[in-house]
């Protein structure tokens, strides 16, 4: 997984808090982003949605998530993966994932089950 600094500089710096849709421009189209900002309008969390076969090895239907260390274990990665959910056809089989991206994807699904 790539490290926070590396993602956070492709997007604005500031903008309004909350939840926020950036079109992330690519020549082979554009990869959905969500952004998630603090009271300041710093960007605290990002999600990357993928409707296209990246040269990278993202799949269609996968995403990636960031949130900024000293941010994280507040429910802004579960914010933006719920709106995503709500936006798209989110493949969770077609995920890459950190053993730390296991156990947070093994803790959703519990706490998203059914009954």
């Amino acid at each position: 997984m790539l490290p926070w600094e590396t993602q956070v500089v492709q997007y604005p710096e500031s903008g309004p808090p909350g939840l926020s849709y950036f079109p992330g421009r690519t020549p082979l189209g554009v990869i959905d982003c969500l952004l998630w900002r603090n009271e300041a309008g710093e960007v605290v969390g990002i999600l990357n949605h993928y409707p296209f076969r990246t040269p990278e090895g993202q799949e269609p239907g996968s995403f990636n998530l960031w949130v900024k260390p000293g941010w994280q274990r507040r429910g802004i990665g579960t914010q933006l993966g719920s709106e995503a959910e709500r936006r798209w056809t989110i493949d969770m089989d077609k995920q890459n994932f950190t053993a730390e991206g296991v156990a947070i994807g093994r803790r959703w699904e519990r706490r998203h089950q059914p009954g």
